[in-house]
């Protein structure tokens, strides 16, 4: 019997149609608006500059809801769809376990925008790349933060069900041989006042000289509301939940001073990073955020394998992409690993100061 991905493989390389992205993304909820702002922006540059091997990129948006359930119909539909050859997105690593396989059983190449589980590319598929640092790089950037800043006690407070055990993890293993405590692991399960009052009135019971918070922007941001008004001053450090423009929106005065760390920062020096800001600025009137640049990314990056491949087959793409050595990219420079793992992120830290990111400089 014919090979259903070799034959989806030689269809959206061969028919002469639209080349198909799909882009799967909670859109109602965490920064879908951003993310969709600089997919549409990268799309409609390409489609401009006379498009990929003569076709235009069309792409196909999907709301995955942050949810295994939904996200595995959004795939399911995607899957039924035989021109579709490409799926951007799925930022919450559960989500983008759930639906890595999948996509590799059907022949389509997923670049995982935003998931950090280390596990998504350590289990050998050929059409699974992840455009984003994975959670081993991320908990040890945020240790070696720590031991700069000179915090030898650190308290970790996470929600369990948005995929941060893996960061959490991450974060104690890296902690020990930089002579880091971790003072206190604090996970709860639900965004819920009641509960979240009573964990960071646990925090009193321990020393600590910071606190790592990980989780959606909604928790964070009422998790920070009432670490503030129990009256800590230990530094509040955090990743990829605080790294958005919704999060600053909900958390308000509440987020003054947390260290976020992140693979985009809109004023950087970076003359691409410049151009983009500029460019985005113009588009939608507002300044471009880290989700922004990563559906930017992502959309290039795939055209960048499909100009390299000279074709739009996504085994020969996903080889050309894993063949990059330092691509330039807003959230890179990007080289992979033959496992479809950056290799190394220069990512940065930055902080909040009057609602927006400021880049941390000296320790």
């Amino acid at each position: 019997p014919a090979d259903p991905a070799a034959q989806r493989a030689r269809h959206v390389a061969e028919h002469d149609g639209d080349i198909a992205i799909g882009a799967a993304w909670p859109l109602s909820a965490r920064d879908g608006a951003s993310f969709r702002a600089g997919v549409d922006l990268a799309t409609q540059e390409i489609n401009d500059a006379g498009g990929l091997q003569g076709r235009r990129l069309r792409v196909e948006y999907a709301d995955d809801k942050a949810s295994t359930r939904q996200g595995s119909l959004v795939a399911s539909a995607f899957i039924e769809n035989p021109e579709a050859g490409f799926v951007i997105g799925h930022p919450d690593s559960y989500v983008a376990l759930e639906t890595a396989l999948l996509y590799q059983d059907a022949g389509i190449l997923f670049l995982a925008a935003g998931a950090g589980e280390s596990r998504l590319t350590s289990q050998g598929f050929s059409r699974v790349i992840r455009v984003w640092p994975d959670d081993a790089e991320t908990g040890a950037r945020a240790v070696e933060f720590c031991r700069q800043r000179g915090y030898r006690h650190v308290a970790l407070l996470y929600n369990v069900t948005s995929g941060c055990q893996s960061l959490v993890n991450a974060i104690g293993e890296s902690a020990a041989p930089a002579r880091i405590e971790i003072a206190t692991r604090l996970p709860y399960d639900n965004a819920d006042r009641r509960v979240l009052r009573w964990l960071v009135d646990m925090l009193q019971y321990y020393t600590f000289d910071a606190v790592f918070m990980a989780g959606d922007p909604e928790g964070l941001a009422l998790a920070l509301e009432c670490y503030r008004a129990a009256g800590y001053r230990q530094p509040v450090l955090s990743a990829m939940g605080m790294d958005s423009s919704a999060f600053l929106a909900r958390a308000g005065a509440a987020a003054e001073g947390c260290y976020v760390y992140s693979v985009f920062l809109p004023e950087s020096p970076r003359q691409e990073v410049r151009d983009f800001s500029e460019k985005f600025a113009r588009k939608y009137g507002s300044a471009p955020d880290t989700w922004a640049a990563l559906g930017y990314d992502a959309v290039r990056l795939l055209g960048e394998g499909i100009a390299r491949a000279g074709a739009a087959h996504p085994d020969r793409v996903a080889s050309a992409i894993r063949e990059l050595k330092d691509w330039p990219a807003l959230t890179g420079p990007y080289t992979f690993t033959p496992s479809g793992n950056p290799a190394s992120i220069a990512g940065e830290w930055k902080q909040i100061v009057s609602n927006r990111f400021v880049r941390v400089t000296g320790r």
